[in-house]
């Protein structure tokens, strides 16, 4: 899951936890928001997580040489 569909299912968990009045038996609509957020925050956690170790697996200290290299182009006969 990406960090935008995570966002996206965190808004939906928080709408249905805090913005309805539904009322039915055997299902709570609360409770579904409160799965959806947690869902959701788990999912961003480990997606940052992700890109974080990526991020430094690819990454890579350049250092100068050690002693100046002086590169001539080829001659032509």
């Amino acid at each position: 899951m990406s960090i935008g569909a995570s966002i996206t299912v965190v808004a939906v968990g928080a709408i249905l936890a805090f913005a309805t009045h539904v009322h039915s038996s055997g299902f709570s609509v609360i409770a579904m928001g409160g799965v959806l957020m947690v869902v959701g925050l788990v999912a961003l956690g480990l997606q940052i997580a992700a890109l974080h170790r990526q991020r430094q697996m690819t990454a890579a200290e350049v250092q100068p040489p050690e002693r100046t290299v002086v590169v001539r182009p080829p001659s032509e006969y």
